[in-house]
């Protein structure tokens, strides 16, 4: 009997609960999915762990600094807007390289060549590259869909100023966006 015993269930740091009334209480409605099968009902919190990676047209990890030949070492960075564009859709709760934002903010800045991006509720969003590693031409930006946490395969729409070429692994979790190497005027 339901009614005599309550509940916790938790996944991915995000609480459920099942009530008195047996009705199910999530403390985050982004991404969560119930399905009840025979006596048995089934939480699952889908929190998304998406890899940004910067590679050159070859598929090398761009580095994060560079070292030239006198030994000094400079940042080597791509600057990033990640913006939600859905309806409703914020990045609160969401953790982009370790950083967790804490407010409704709809878009958040980040550099780095290889960022991790935890918590993007199920929506649409736009990547878009503010600054290129050094030598590398800047993409303009591109749109994906977040589903179940994970990137929705053939979601991604770009609208690029260079030969840029974006791809996702095959389990959805990593976004990796190749940039072609600038032109060498002499």
């Amino acid at each position: 009997n339901m009614s005599e015993n309550t509940q916790d269930m938790s996944t991915n740091e995000t609480a459920s609960q099942i009530d008195e009334n047996g009705t199910i209480q999530t403390s985050e409605g982004g991404g969560t999915s119930i399905s009840r099968a025979e006596n048995v009902i089934t939480v699952l919190d889908d929190a998304s762990k998406l890899a940004i990676k910067k590679t050159d047209m070859d598929g090398t990890q761009i580095e994060d600094t560079i070292t030239d030949e006198d030994g000094v070492t400079t940042d080597n960075k791509a600057q990033f807007t990640l913006a939600a564009i859905s309806e409703g859709v914020t990045l609160n709760g969401v953790k982009i390289g370790g950083t967790e934002i804490t407010d409704d903010s709809t878009s958040y800045t980040f550099e780095g060549n290889l960022t991790e991006i935890e918590g993007l509720k199920n929506g649409t969003y736009t990547l878009e590259e503010i600054t290129a590693p050094k030598g590398y031409v800047v993409i303009s930006k591109f749109e994906f869909t977040i589903a179940n946490g994970v990137v929705v395969t053939g979601s991604i729409k770009a609208e690029t100023d260079g030969d840029m070429k974006e791809y996702v692994s095959s389990d959805g979790t990593v976004m990796i966006v190749k940039n072609d190497k600038e032109a060498v005027t002499t």
